[in-house]
């Protein structure tokens, strides 16, 4: 019965999306508790709460999560890259890249404690071992912070259309980046980055260092704002010669600049899923 009730709701957001969705979920999970399913979803098998206003939209009739972001990734994955997945969350896109390349070639980064529980979960019902850190991405490595830790999920916070958290409460937490993290293994090989960190994507880009001039890096990234600043700061950096690409439904690529990335997202409901690339060898 309570799934039924999760899918009744999820397909009628999926068909009208409106803003009391992630409220509506929130209040009957206080009311049933958690309540975790899995669902089998690409090649993988991928639990979540049934309330999760985020997550629970998989159950939905036909409902596929960021398409143009699989259809590109698919593209992406068959050149065999080191990939790095950065504000992990439950692991969907690392269940996804684990489909096509072996443990060993997989880093997967989450910093809430809690979601990073439910990673784990997620990588052990499905048999795989990749890389993964409790740690906040950022520009530094190491460093002591305060991260807020809001409600029940952020991005079901954000896809419910709230813009103020309650309950706000907070953890201490190390960062790390992308250089650190990565190291001599971007040497020969691609480095394949999707990057969704709720606004610290500029200081995950910093965190790349001098591996920005020595590996073949593709960042798939999200523009949570209209201005595109994400978009802006890579094409300021005229000495690292970033290309930036539009991602059509079908996970074709055609380069744009700022100004192009704006009117793309302005006419987007929600944020906007872009390819930053150092090189021009990204499969189309």
């Amino acid at each position: 019965m309570l799934k039924k009730i999760a899918t009744v709701l999820a397909s009628s957001y999926v068909r009208h999306p409106y803003r009391g969705y992630g409220r509506l979920n929130n209040m009957i999970s206080r009311v049933v508790g958690e309540q975790v399913i899995t669902r089998r979803v690409n090649d993988f098998d991928f639990s979540f709460d049934l309330f999760d206003p985020y997550w629970n939209l998989l159950l939905a009739k036909n409902f596929i999560y960021e398409p143009e972001v699989k259809e590109f990734l698919q593209r992406q994955l068959k050149q065999n890259p080191i990939f790095v997945d950065c504000g992990a969350n439950y692991g969907y896109w690392t269940l996804f890249a684990l489909s096509h390349l072996n443990d060993q070639d997989c880093i997967s980064i989450e910093a809430s404690p809690k979601t990073f529980e439910h990673l784990q979960r997620n990588v052990e019902i499905n048999n795989r071992h990749p890389r993964l850190i409790n740690r906040a991405i950022s520009s530094t490595h190491d460093e002591l912070i305060s991260f807020e830790t809001s409600g029940r999920n952020h991005a079901g916070a954000a896809i419910s259309g709230m813009k103020e958290f309650k309950n706000v409460c907070a953890t201490n937490i190390r960062t790390t980046n992308l250089r650190t993290i990565l190291g001599a293994m971007a040497a020969n090989r691609p480095v394949l980055i999707k990057l969704d960190v709720e606004g610290a994507e500029i200081e995950v880009i910093k965190g790349l260092g001098s591996l920005v001039d020595d590996a073949m890096i593709t960042i798939v990234y999200e523009e949570i704002d209209k201005f595109c600043g994400v978009t802006e700061f890579l094409g300021s950096q005229a000495d690292r010669k970033w290309h930036i690409f539009n991602i059509s439904p079908d996970g074709v690529i055609i380069e744009i600049d700022h100004r192009a990335a704006r009117e793309i997202a302005s006419r987007t409901s929600g944020p906007s899923n872009f390819v930053a690339t150092n090189y021009l060898k990204v499969s189309q």
